[in-house]
C-alpha cells in the first residue's frame, strides 16, 4: 500500500527505558487463530523492542529492522524481508493460523510466511504494551498508535480495508482495541465492550502524523446516546485539560452574562478526585452571596449544574444529573428562565432536573472560565478539570429541549439568533480559543492544555448551498422553498405554483 494519508493526532511515546502500558487479563484464547495489529514508529532499529507482550505466553514486536513474534520458551519467529526504517510510521500485522502458519504484513502487504512448530501458549496473566512483562525488558523506543487484537484470522483484504481508519470497537471478532489517542492522562481505553483499559507508566503524549484517516466512514456502527438515538461519531479537534493548571479565561462582558440564559458544552471526564469544574461564570460564595453558575463533575461522579441567588448566607442551588461515564462524551445544558424563575438541567438533550422558584443573580465582574472554577481566586483558580472539552455555547434566551436536540450534534454557524458566545475549541493549535458569535470574545488558554482529536458525535453545520444542490426529497423541498423565499425577499412578489421535487 502506498500514498497513505496522514493525520496529526495524539500518540503515546515510549522512552525505551521504563515506559509501558499495563493491561488487565484478556479473557480469550489467543493460542492461535488470532490477529494482532499496530501502527509503530521507532527511534532506533537496534535490538528487540516489544509492541505487545503477555509473558509467559507470547510477544509481538521488532528485532532490529525486522518483525519478531515470540512464543516464550519455545521459539522466536523473525522476518528477513520486512526492512523497517526508523522514524517512519509502519502498520504491522501478524496472523497466526490454526495450522501454526504465521503471516507477517507491513502496510497491508504480505512480506513473509513462516511455519510454526507448535500452537502458541494461551494467555494467563496480564498484558503490557511497549515492553516485555513482567521483568520490564525489551522496551520500545518510539511511538505507538491503533493497537488491535482479534480472536480470528484476518485476511489481507480486511487488513487493508481497516488499517488506515479508526474502528468503532464493535467489529466482530475484535477482542481488544486501544487507539492510544487520548492525548492526556494516565489511562488508555479499550474501545471494545471488554473494556480492558490500560494504565500508562512513564510514557508521554505527543502529536504525530499517523497514516490513519481522520474520519470514520458512514457505514460504521455509531455512538449511542442515553436517549437511545444513534448519533454519528467523527474524529474532531478538541482541547485536552490535565486537571493541574489548564484553563481558558474569557474577560468579563455583560453580554455573556445574561439574566436569562442557556449554556451548553460537550465534555469527556477522564477522572480525578474532588469537584472538577467544566465551566464557570461565578462570583462570590455563600458568605457574601453566590452569583453566577457552573457545571461540576462531583467527587461521587455525578454531573451537576449550580446557580447562585446572590443572597448572603445562602449556598448554591444545585440541580443534580446523571452518573458520569468515564472517558465518554456527554452533552450538558443548563437553562435559567428569568421570567418564570425556573432552572433546567439537560444531559444529552434530555431533561434530568428542574427547579422552580429559583432566584438567580448574574456574575457581574469575573471572567467566564472553561476547564476550571473559582474565578474569585487569583492565578489558575481551583477545581481544575481533567478531560476533553468542545463546543461551548452561550445563549441569551431559554432553549427548549427540542431546540437543544436540534443542534446538539451539529457545529454552529455563529450567527444563530440569541447566540452571544460560541467557542468550538476546534483551532487545533495556538493559545487562543476563538469566539465565533457576533461579538467576538476570544479566550486565552493557560497551562499546558493540549490540542487533540477525539471521536465524538459532532458534525459540521449543514451548508445551505450544499443542501440545495443535494436535495433528496420532500423534507428538503421545504428547506429549498424557505431559502429561495429568503433570496427573493427584496424582489417583487410574483405568483409561484407550488410543486414537489424528488430525486
Amino acid at each position: 500500500m502506498t500514498n497513505l494519508l496522514k493525520n496529526s493526532r495524539p500518540v503515546l511515546t515510549f522512552d525505551g527505558i521504563k515506559s509501558y502500558v499495563a493491561l488487565p487479563h484478556i479473557s480469550c484464547d489467543l493460542g492461535n487463530n488470532f490477529t494482532v495489529e499496530a501502527w509503530v514508529k521507532t527511534k532506533t532499529n537496534k535490538g528487540v523492542q516489544r509492541i505487545f507482550s503477555e509473558h509467559p505466553a507470547w510477544g509481538f514486536g521488532l528485532f532490529n529492522s525486522q518483525i519478531r513474534f515470540t512464543v516464550y520458551k519455545r521459539k522466536n519467529y523473525n522476518t528477513t524481508s520486512a526492512k523497517l526504517v526508523a522514524s517512519t510510521w509502519f502498520h504491522l500485522a501478524l496472523v497466526f493460523e490454526a495450522n501454526s502458519l504465521l503471516y507477517f504484513y507491513v502496510n497491508g502487504e504480505l512480506v513473509q510466511t513462516l511455519a510454526g512448530s507448535r500452537r502458541g501458549k494461551s494467555n494467563s496473566v496480564s498484558w503490557e504494551i511497549g515492553r516485555k512483562n513482567p521483568k520490564g525488558s525489551e522496551c520500545l523506543m518510539g511511538q505507538l498508535s491503533e493497537i488491535r487484537i482479534w480472536n480470528k484470522c484476518r485476511i489481507q483484504a480486511e487488513l487493508q480495508a481497516d488499517m488506515s481508519r479508526s474502528l468503532t470497537g464493535n467489529e466482530p471478532g475484535l477482542a481488544g482495541y486501544w487507539p492510544l489517542n487520548e492525548g492526556t492522562g494516565n489511562t488508555v481505553c479499550d474501545k471494545t465492550q471488554n473494556a480492558n483499559h490500560g494504565s500508562v507508566h512513564e510514557a508521554t503524549w505527543e502529536f504525530s502524523e499517523v497514516p490513519v484517516l481522520a474520519e470514520v466512514i458512514e457505514t460504521q456502527e455509531m455512538v449511542t446516546m442515553t436517549n437511545a438515538n444513534a448519533r454519528q461519531e467523527r474524529l474532531q479537534t478538541v482541547l485536552n485539560f490535565d486537571g493541574i493548571d489548564d484553563k481558558i479565561d474569557i474577560d468579563y462582558a455583560k453580554e455573556i452574562n445574561p439574566a436569562t440564559f442557556t449554556v451548553e458544552v460537550w465534555v469527556m471526564f477522564i477522572g480525578g478526585d474532588g469537584y472538577r469544574s467544566v465551566l464557570t461564570s461565578r462570583d462570590g460564595s455563600d458568605v457574601d452571596g453566590c452569583k453566577g453558575y457552573l457545571f461540576y463533575a462531583t467527587p461521587d461522579l455525578k454531573w451537576e449544574f449550580w446557580l447562585g441567588s446572590g443572597e448572603v448566607g445562602v449556598s448554591w442551588i444545585v440541580l443534580s444529573g446523571q452518573d458520569i461515564e468515564i472517558n465518554t462524551w456527554v452533552h450538558l445544558t443548563g437553562v435559567y428562565d428569568g421570567k418564570s424563575d425556573t432552572a433546567y438541567f439537560y444531559v444529552n438533550g434530555l431533561e434530568v432536573s428542574k427547579k422552580e422558584n429559583v432566584k438567580f443573580k448574574t456574575n457581574i465582574k469575573r471572567p467566564f472560565r472553561i476547564g476550571a472554577g473559582n474565578t474569585e481566586q487569583p492565578g489558575y483558580g481551583d477545581y481544575l478539570f481533567n478531560g476533553k472539552i468542545a463546543e461551548v455555547r452561550l445563549w441569551n434566551k431559554v432553549r427548549t429541549a427540542k431546540e437543544i436536540q436540534s443542534k446538539l450534534v451539529h457545529r454552529l454557524k455563529g450567527d444563530e439568533a440569541g447566540l452571544v458566545g460560541y467557542w468550538p475549541l476546534s483551532e487545533g493549535s495556538g493559545t487562543l480559543a476563538r469566539e465565533k458569535a457576533k461579538k467576538p470574545q476570544n479566550g486565552k488558554i493557560f497551562g499546558d492544555a493540549v490540542w487533540g482529536q477525539s471521536l465524538m458525535p459532532i458534525i459540521d453545520a449543514p451548508d445551505a448551498k450544499e443542501r440545495l444542490l443535494n436535495s433528496t426529497g420532500l423534507e428538503d423541498y421545504g428547506y429549498w422553498w424557505k431559502k429561495l423565499s429568503e433570496g427573493q425577499a427584496d424582489k417583487p412578489r410574483v405568483p409561484f405554483r407550488r410543486g414537489r421535487i424528488w430525486s
